[in-house]
């Protein structure tokens, strides 16, 4: 995003589409409405669906702390959803490709790059709310070497069997 916004030159080498002829392609080909149709609509479903979860969420949000990270992750949801809904919905009703509007579909990227980002950061605050048990880290570091050592003895086992090779075999 600092390309487009402070090194503009930058961007322009970076992210050109020099030799690209847009209408190349007929609008007809580069439109997908049934698509675009189907994301509004599914866009205009789930906004409602998300507020009575937020409230729900906001009710509990001191019995638990995990609510607090429900609101958090809601609120992210509600940000992000857009994207994969309206935009593209609007995006696609237009034929809109990324030489046909740079900045638009750069600048929604970003977007959807920053609240992803802020979506998986969510999992740093998550480990305090989770309470680690013997169970847990046995399973966590056993299980991969219960693996590692069944994986050596198919891999020795088979190269046994593979160098066991009969004297009359030989004597062909």
């Amino acid at each position: 995003m600092e390309y487009i916004l402070w090194n503009r030159k930058e961007f322009d080498i970076i992210y050109n589409c020099t030799g690209i002829n847009v209408d190349d392609i007929p609008i007809e080909k580069r439109r997908y409405p049934i698509a675009a149709i189907i994301c509004i609509l599914l866009g205009l479903i789930y906004y409602p669906i998300y507020f009575p979860c937020i409230y729900s969420f906001w009710k509990n949000r001191n019995k638990n702390p995990c609510y607090k990270l429900l609101i958090y992750l809601s609120i992210l949801d509600i940000s992000i959803l857009w994207l994969p809904t309206f935009a593209h919905g609007i995006f696609s009703l237009n034929g809109v490709v990324y030489c046909s509007s740079p900045i638009s579909t750069y600048v929604s990227g970003c977007f959807c790059s920053f609240f992803w980002a802020a979506e998986c950061s969510a999992d740093l605050f998550k480990e305090d709310l989770i309470e680690t048990s013997t169970h847990n880290t046995i399973l966590a570091f056993g299980c991969p070497i219960i693996y590692f050592v069944f994986s050596l003895c198919v891999f020795l086992k088979a190269r046994e069997l593979i160098n066991s090779i009969s004297k009359e075999e030989k004597m062909v």
